[in-house]
């Protein structure tokens, strides 16, 4: 990573031991992106938000140390050898700028890293697919509206769903489903003409999924062939991004994935984008 990171703004999301990314400012460069660095126990602002769906702590940083960017640095090249993006982030963003790309702080990292354009992104920390039918969320032009809204403003030819991280360890797969099911539909009668893709959700590092209660990763194994069989009946296409991401035991590949074992390093985000281009 050749750009220095003076200052740089995360949030963490916790959800039954989910952590989620905020909204935040990455410096885009082609090739290899800079991963985020871990957070520093400096504080700012902290807030503890509980809903009868979801609860959430965020909390601020104001500074990266030193010590923090050396170590993201050493992290993005070393997944830099992992595989060759197929395009500069410029040429990612031209591609999907008829697009709209859904979901939640994973999602959040398309245009942190400067993959995709701001305005082609409707996502937000904690999104999962029960929320993501009635909760408005901030857009870019610093409007509120939720993501069916956005679609029928935009009006994009292609539409990216990938929800179900946040909601995987305690929503019931039938009731997200049903949810993307939903969601689907609506974004669907907001713009006739777009072709609408379900994303399976990625999976999980063998370290989070051992520490978690549960087997994890069975569930986004068994959530993500039932998204398919309901893609195909609401006449959605299905794009598996999991498969991709795996090691030889079926998780999330270590040098892919950040110190939470959920979140994306930018190297990552090209692997999706990659596949996405190629099923599409």
């Amino acid at each position: 990573m050749r750009n220095r990171i003076a200052a740089l703004a995360a949030s963490v999301l916790i959800l039954t031991g989910c952590t989620a990314i905020d909204d935040g400012t990455a410096v885009p460069a082609d090739g290899t992106m800079p991963t985020l660095p871990p957070l520093t126990e400096t504080t700012t602002e902290e807030t503890t938000t509980v809903t009868e769906t979801e609860t959430t702590t965020e909390t601020t940083t104001e500074a990266v140390s030193e010590t923090d960017i050396s170590e993201s640095e050493s992290e993005a090249e070393e997944s830099e050898t992992t595989a060759a993006a197929s395009m500069s982030s410029s040429e990612y963003k031209e591609h999907f700028s008829d697009s709209l790309f859904i979901g939640d702080s994973i999602t959040v990292g398309f245009s942190a890293y400067g993959y995709i354009g701001e305005n082609n992104v409707a996502a937000k920390v904690g999104l999962n697919p029960s929320s993501a039918l009635t909760k408005e969320i901030e857009m870019p032009d610093g409007s509120v509206k939720t993501v069916s809204a956005r679609a029928a403003e935009l009006q994009p030819k292609n539409v990216y769903i990938m929800l179900g991280s946040n909601g995987i360890q305690w929503l019931s797969n039938e009731s997200m489903l049903s949810s993307v099911s939903e969601l689907s539909a609506e974004i669907k009668a907001a713009d006739p003409d777009c072709s609408v893709y379900l994303l399976s959700i990625p999976p999980v590092t063998e370290v989070y999924n051992s520490e978690n209660e549960g087997d994890i990763m069975s569930r986004i194994n068994d959530y993500n062939a039932e998204l398919k069989n309901i893609a195909a009946q609401n006449g959605c296409g299905y794009i598996d991004i999991t498969t991709p991401l795996q090691d030889s035991s079926g998780y999330f590949m270590p040098e892919l994935a950040e110190k939470d074992g959920i979140h994306f390093k930018g190297r990552c985000y090209t692997l999706v984008l990659d596949e996405i281009i190629k099923n599409s």
